[in-house]
C-alpha cells in the first residue's frame, strides 16, 4: 500500500504538470490569432502537423524509457530532463524574442520542441503508476488524487488564468502589452511546475532497476508496434479515449471564442471554467465510493451521459438566454460531473489495460502503452484546434471584430453541437468492444 505522502507527492506532480499545459490548450490559440494575429487555419493546421510528428516520437520515447535502467529507475529521469527542457520551451513558446522576425516559423519551431518536451516527461510520468499501485484500491484511490489535484490546475489557470494575464498586462487593450501578460504568467507557471516536480521525485519511492536490462529483453520499435497491436483492449481504448477527448477538446477549445464573441463576457469564460474544476474535483473525491458502489462501468455510461445532457441543454436555452448565469450554471455542473467520471475511469484503464497485456504477452511496458494515452490528449487537442482554425477561417472569423452571423453559429456547432455526436460514439465503441470491467480481475468479462 501507498504512503500518505507518496500519494500527495504523485498528485502534486500531477497538478503541476498539468499546470504547465492548461495555458497551452486553454489559451495559446487566442494569444496567436488575437494577440499576434496569425491566421487561425494556419494555427490549427500548425497543430495538426505537430501531432503527426507525435505519432512517431511517442511511441519512440517509450520505448527509450523502457529500454532505460539507472540507480533511480526508468522513469524519475526522464520526468526530471523532461520537466526542465519543457519549462524553459512553455516561457519561449508565449515570448517574441528581439531576433525574431518571422513568428509564424519561430511559432512552429517552438510549438514542436513543445510537445516533444512534454513528451519526455509524461509518458513515464503516466507510466509509473501500474509498477507503483499494484493493488486495485491503490489504482482507484490515485486516480481520485491524480485527478483532483490535476483539475485543480485547470481550475486555477481557467478560472484566473485571463485576470492574471489582464493585470500582468496592466489591463492593456494593446496587443504588445497583452503578449507581456502571458509571458509573465507563462514564467510563473514554469517556476511552480518545476519546484512541484522535483519534490515529487524527492517523495515518490520507486526502486533501481540498475543492471536489470538486458539484450534478450529489451525491445526496439518494431517489438513496441507488436506489442501495441498485439493488446486487443489497448485499440478499444484508443478509439473510445480518442473520441473523449475530441469532445472535450471541441467544447473547451471553442468555449473562449464563445464567451468573448457569442456573449460578449470573457469573464463567464472564467467562471464556467473554474466553477466546472470545482465540480470536477468534488466528482473526483466521491469516485472511489461511486465505483464500489456502481461499478466503473456503470460510472463512464453516466460520464458520458451527462455531459450530453448539458450540452444538448445548453445548446437550446442559451439561444434565448445567452447571458444567463443559470443555464451556464447547469451545463457546468452536467459537464464537470461527467468529466470527473470519464477522467478516472480512464485513468485506472490504462493501468488494467498495462496488467492485460502482461498477462497475455508475458511482458510488462507500462511507457510504451501510456505513451499511446500522452498521444491520444496531443492529438485530440491538436485536431480539436486544427478542426476550429479551419472552420473559423471558412467562417469569415476576424480576430478582435464583431464576427459575422456565419462566424457565431460557427462557433455555437462546435462548442455544443459536435461534442454530442463524438460523445456518443464513444459510449457505443466502449459499450461493444471494452471488456475489462472487473475491478478484482482484469480478464473477466461481462
Amino acid at each position: 500500500m501507498l504512503s500518505f505522502n507518496e500519494k500527495m507527492a504523485y498528485g502534486a506532480g500531477a497538478f503541476g504538470k498539468d499546470f504547465a499545459i492548461t495555458i497551452v490548450y486553454l489559451f495559446l490559440m487566442i494569444y496567436l490569432t488575437d494577440v499576434h494575429g496569425m491566421n487561425p487555419a494556419f494555427v490549427g493546421t500548425l497543430f495538426l502537423v505537430a501531432r503527426l510528428w507525435d505519432a512517431f516520437n511517442d511511441p519512440v520515447m517509450g520505448v527509450i524509457i523502457d529500454n532505460t535502467e539507472s540507480r533511480w529507475g526508468k522513469f524519475k529521469p526522464w520526468i526530471l530532463v523532461g520537466t526542465l527542457l519543457n519549462a524553459v520551451v512553455l516561457v519561449g513558446l508565449f515570448s517574441k524574442p528581439f531576433f525574431v522576425t518571422n513568428m509564424y516559423v519561430y511559432i512552429s519551431i517552438m510549438y514542436i520542441l513543445w510537445g516533444m518536451t512534454y513528451t519526455l516527461m509524461d509518458i513515464p510520468f503516466w507510466a509509473m503508476l501500474p509498477s507503483v499501485a499494484r493493488e486495485q484500491e491503490d489504482r482507484t484511490q490515485l486516480a481520485s488524487i491524480l485527478g483532483i489535484f490535476a483539475n485543480g490546475a485547470w481550475l486555477l489557470v481557467g478560472a484566473f488564468g485571463l485576470t492574471v494575464i489582464t493585470k500582468l498586462s496592466g489591463g492593456s487593450e494593446d496587443p504588445q502589452m497583452q503578449s507581456q501578460g502571458y509571458f509573465y504568467l507563462s514564467v510563473i507557471i514554469a517556476i511552480i511546475f518545476v519546484i512541484i516536480t522535483v519534490w515529487m521525485l524527492f517523495v515518490l519511492k520507486t526502486t533501481s532497476n540498475k543492471g536489470t536490462i538486458t539484450q534478450a529483453n529489451k525491445i526496439g520499435f518494431k517489438e513496441a508496434i507488436n506489442i501495441i497491436k498485439s493488446n486487443d483492449q489497448l485499440l478499444i481504448y484508443i478509439v473510445f479515449v480518442l473520441l473523449y477527448n475530441l469532445a472535450k477538446g471541441l467544447g473547451s477549445n471553442s468555449s473562449i471564442y464563445y464567451f468573448r464573441y457569442v456573449v460578449g463576457d470573457t469573464n463567464l469564460f472564467s467562471f464556467a471554467q473554474g466553477f466546472a474544476g470545482l465540480i470536477t474535483i468534488g466528482g473526483l473525491f466521491v469516485f472511489p465510493f461511486l465505483t464500489k458502489l456502481v461499478g466503473r462501468k456503470n460510472l463512464f455510461a453516466l460520464g458520458i451521459f451527462l455531459p450530453v445532457l448539458g450540452h444538448t441543454t445548453f445548446g437550446i436555452f442559451s439561444n434565448f438566454f445567452p447571458n444567463s448565469l443559470i443555464v451556464i450554471f447547469i451545463r457546468t455542473i452536467f459537464l464537470g460531473v461527467g468529466e470527473s467520471f470519464l477522467l478516472g475511469a480512464t485513468i485506472v484503464m490504462i493501468a488494467d489495460v498495462v496488467d492485460y497485456g502482461a498477462k497475455k504477452l508475458g511482458t510488462r511496458n507500462e511507457s510504451v502503452i501510456n505513451s499511446l494515452r500522452t498521444f491520444l490528449i496531443k492529438a485530440a487537442s491538436a485536431f480539436t484546434g486544427w478542426f476550429i482554425g479551419i472552420s473559423l477561417s471558412l467562417s469569415g472569423y476576424v480576430a478582435n471584430q464583431p464576427q459575422t452571423e456565419m462566424a457565431l453559429t460557427t462557433i455555437k456547432v462546435l462548442m455544443y453541437v459536435l461534442p454530442v455526436f463524438a460523445l456518443i460514439g464513444c459510449y457505443v465503441f466502449y459499450k461493444k468492444h471494452y471488456k475489462l470491467y472487473n475491478d478484482d480481475e482484469i480478464t473477466t468479462t461481462e
